[in-house]
């Protein structure tokens, strides 16, 4: 009965209450009570379900066929969620026989590294398996992989990265070439902001009037390479004072990325319901770098205003 409802439920409490009730005699029930989890983690057949026999049972009579339907379990649930925690897991519950699982499981690993073919999935075979029996096949893949990586990001620090990895590779003399190509030519950005912005009423009935909300557009009009940027900043009051994040940090905007020739934009707004920042300037600093490594910095200034403003601020 109690696997009966766990079936319909999927909850170990009833279970858990049972051995609990059960407490003067519970290694006999756990023995009787064996035959039943494991025929239940069959019938569900998933790889939570075989852990959680082996969780209770880590001895169990059945460990070796939980073992075994659990190998190729583990590395198919991988392929959904792309998360190595029920791998750590199955680990965990195998300490004592750890490395016999390893080696058993190292196939698998290899196989899901080609079926995904990415270089993440490579280094993450090299990162378990070292020294494994497919280290030389992992590593030869990884080549035309990390390249191809490069390529997608087409950033000079991206394809040195590549051949750092692989200074013999296959395509070191079109990564120096990119590298080349891409410090020869410099982005050409433009950027497109409010210089002053009159207040307007907050469209938001947690946020208090007046309110300012803009955007920055950042262009690159080279249509050769693209940059990154990251901004932060404050917004500066008519007296002076500087107002940053609540941690007492710089205001920050995170990342910008514009691909050559194309455009991209950061929104932002501020509040003053206590009129302490109007008329003041909101402040920010962009810094980063184009695809060929060359240095960017552009200042952000939008003039908050606030005519008839009723603070002193004015």
């Amino acid at each position: 009965m109690v696997f009966r409802k766990l079936d319909a439920e999927e909850d170990f409490s009833s279970f858990e209450r049972y051995l609990k009730l059960s407490s003067k005699d519970k290694d006999a029930l756990m023995s009787r009570m064996e035959p039943f989890m494991f025929e239940w983690a069959q019938r569900v057949g998933t790889v939570a379900s075989y852990e959680k026999y082996m969780e209770y049972y880590p001895e169990g009579a059945h460990l070796k066929d939980a073992q075994a339907a659990l190998d190729p379990l583990v590395f198919r649930k991988l392929d959904a969620e792309e998360d190595f925690s029920s791998f750590e897991r199955y680990l965990e519950l195998s300490s004592k026989d750890k490395d016999a699982l390893m080696s058993r499981m190292e196939p698998f690993m290899f196989e899901w590294a080609q079926r995904v073919g990415t270089v993440e999935s490579y280094e993450k075979y090299l990162e378990y398996y070292p020294e494994g029996a497919h280290l030389k096949d992992a590593q030869a893949a990884m080549d035309p992989a990390l390249f191809k990586k490069a390529q997608e990001e087409d950033w000079y620090s991206a394809y040195e990265k590549y051949i750092e990895k692989f200074p013999n590779g296959a395509d070191v003399p079109k990564a120096k070439e990119r590298i080349e190509w891409l410090k020869a030519n410099k982005a050409v950005v433009e950027i497109d902001y409010p210089g002053e912005l009159e207040q307007t009423s907050s469209p938001y009935s947690n946020v208090s009037s007046p309110f300012w909300a803009w955007d920055t557009v950042f262009k690159e009009t080279g249509g050769k390479v693209g940059f990154r940027l990251s901004g932060s900043g404050y917004i500066l009051d008519p007296k002076g004072g500087r107002w940053v994040s609540e941690y007492g940090n710089c205001i920050s905007r995170g990342e910008i990325s514009v691909p050559a020739g194309g455009t991209e934009s950061d929104s932002y707004w501020h509040a003053s319901g206590g009129h302490e920042r109007c008329n003041g300037y909101a402040v920010f600093t962009w810094a980063g770098e184009d695809a060929g490594g060359h240095h960017l910095e552009f200042e952000v200034k939008v003039h908050c205003t606030h005519a008839g403003c009723p603070g002193t601020n004015q």
